[in-house]
């Protein structure tokens, strides 16, 4: 089956203006996230939408749970019409297109759930959509089968076997490189889409009142970003160093508790700061007096767009580690585990920040900066344009995978297998 077309747009294929742009479509997207809380993936998803709707790309988001963050969902609602699933959800195919929409020509999933929900709704639902998945988080569908999480084979399976490799769009080469590692083949195909940051958003840097001593983290406290807790033994190592460095944490999420309860345990409560979530209009503010910035996903992009000096912390890491202050990692991917670079300490790397003259860490600042420019709306949109112009049509069979995740999510939850 051809792509679907628009007799209305301008251009039947994928194309460029003579300055490099992809041609303006009209074209409807289905995009599926877990909620719209403050995250990575949720701000990246914001400003991926609005710049897409400036290409002739009409977006509609369907969110599985009913949460999220006031101010970012009112943001988004500017520019895509948001549904969640729990209004709309139903057996009856004509029923769902309805109330979802009349058509689209992609599904474009960011959770691994989603992927099998997105095949479901391409294959009864909205079949002239192309089905894609967007791979922003290191193990998102390739996570481990174990005890519990049986039903991870099934996502596995259709992510691999099932989806088009020219339809698995990775946010940077090492997500796409431990896929293909634990997933057991290469996708030569699939595209790779640097994640995008609102760089004009966050100029001219203020940065004229720099407190020395302040670490600054803004992300979700959740299972992979281990930083949060590794960082403690930095904060308490520099301060036995003679910095009196405070530690500040901007995020909410499952971990919260746990980590409040270690801070405590360490008699860290007066220097390590749990400030919950984040306004996504008050980044800018939350970290431009800081030392440095620590963190992964698109914040600590954003930090350095915002001149300061940050340092990518690597995923699921057990201690506090790093390949270095971003502006020093080459490539497109910065957190990931198995990147083919030297660890380092981040209490180190710190500590020399901390040494510096102002000259030099004006330096830092500076190079923060010109890093980033690649990751501007500016330069990503058009590959973005072009990796759904150049998707494949092909329909997956979700219910063949949706029907073995429902078994073994039942049996985890009943039996614990």
């Amino acid at each position: 089956m051809p792509p679907a077309t628009s007799s209305t747009s301008p251009c039947s294929a994928p194309s460029s203006t003579a300055h490099g742009d992809v041609c303006p479509m009209n074209k409807r997207i289905l995009f599926i996230n877990l909620y719209f809380e403050m995250g990575g993936v949720e701000t990246l998803l914001l400003r991926l939408i609005r710049e897409l709707k400036a290409k002739g790309f009409d977006a509609t988001v369907l969110l599985l749970r009913k949460a999220y963050d006031p101010v970012l969902l009112t943001e988004l609602q500017q520019h895509a019409t948001v549904v969640f699933l729990s209004d709309v959800a139903t057996p009856i195919p004509s029923r769902m297109r309805r109330r979802l929409g009349a058509d689209f020509d992609y599904i474009f999933v960011t959770i691994n759930y989603a992927l099998i929900l997105g095949a479901l709704l391409q294959q009864f639902v909205y079949r002239r959509a192309h089905l894609l998945a967007g791979v922003y988080q290191t193990e998102l569908f390739c996570a481990p089968v174990e005890a519990g999480f049986r039903h991870h084979q099934a996502i596995r399976q259709i992510f691999r076997d099932g989806l088009p490799d020219q339809n698995k769009v990775f946010g940077n080469d090492a997500a796409k490189a431990h896929h293909e590692r634990l997933l057991g083949r290469a996708f030569p195909q699939a595209p790779v889409v640097p994640l995008m940051v609102d760089i004009d958003k966050y100029l001219p840097p203020t940065r004229a009142q720099v407190d020395r001593h302040k670490i600054v983290s803004v992300g979700r406290l959740c299972d992979f970003k281990t930083y949060n807790f590794t960082m403690l033994e930095v904060v308490k190592s520099l301060r036995a160093q003679g910095h009196p460095v405070t530690y500040h944490i901007y995020g909410d999420g499952p971990d919260e508790t746990r980590l409040r309860a270690v801070i405590a345990q360490q008699g860290l409560s007066e220097v390590v700061v749990l400030h919950g979530p984040l306004d996504y209009p008050r980044f800018k503010e939350a970290v431009s007096d800081a030392l440095v910035f620590v963190g992964s996903g698109t914040a600590v992009m954003e930090a350095a767009a915002c001149g300061v000096p940050s340092i990518a912390a690597i995923e699921y890491a057990t201690a506090a580690e790093t390949y270095g202050f971003l502006h020093e990692i080459p490539g497109t991917s910065f957190f990931e585990p198995h990147l083919p670079y030297p660890r380092k300490s981040i209490s180190t790397l710190i500590a020399q920040l901390l040494a510096v003259s102002p000259e030099q860490y004006r330096e830092v600042e500076a190079a923060s900066l010109k890093r980033i420019q690649p990751f501007s709306p500016k330069n990503v949109v058009d590959v973005t344009a072009k990796a759904l112009l150049q998707s494949s049509p092909l329909r997956v069979n979700g219910l063949r995978y949706a029907v073995p995740m429902l078994i073994w999510r039942f049996l985890s939850k009943k039996f614990g297998v």
